[in-house]
């Protein structure tokens, strides 16, 4: 259980380290553009991260419901969201994603329920994100 748990504490920071690699490719090669869906993707919807988890601090919605907000699991959302803009694979970002969740189950970290809400809640949120990001990339392409 203990690799487990190590394993769960790793996923998101290797995920900000690959935006970062990436930023740094993009900025060597003059390229910087080339990552402003990442950019904008990781900030707005860290912003929601964050927002949604003062609003839950303050109202204790979600724990009057039965159920716990992982922010663990929206950032990680984010991160794949962001990542999949700049070239990843949306397959290996998927699958990365699915076998977080499992071992954040396995670790008793959150129960299922607390996963779907989560993950159902900012499914929506980074449909949102992705449109306004699209038009925004497509604007300054033109």
């Amino acid at each position: 259980m203990v690799l487990i748990g190590i394993a769960c504490d790793l996923v998101n920071p290797a995920l900000v380290l690959a935006a970062l690699i990436n930023v740094a490719i993009a900025r060597q090669r003059s390229r910087l553009i080339t990552i402003l869906p990442l950019a904008l993707t990781c900030a707005l919807g860290m912003s929601v991260v964050c927002g949604l988890l003062f609003i839950e601090r303050v109202t204790a919605l979600q724990g009057s419901l039965g159920f716990d907000y992982s922010t663990h699991t929206a950032f990680a959302m984010v991160m794949c969201a962001g990542l999949s803009t700049s070239g990843y694979s949306k397959r290996l970002l998927s699958l990365v994603l699915v076998e977080y969740l499992l071992l954040m189950v396995l670790q008793g970290y959150h129960s299922v329920l607390d996963l779907v809400v989560t993950g159902g809640v900012f499914t929506l949120i980074l449909l949102g994100v992705g449109v306004f990001v699209q038009r925004v990339s497509v604007k300054l392409a033109s």
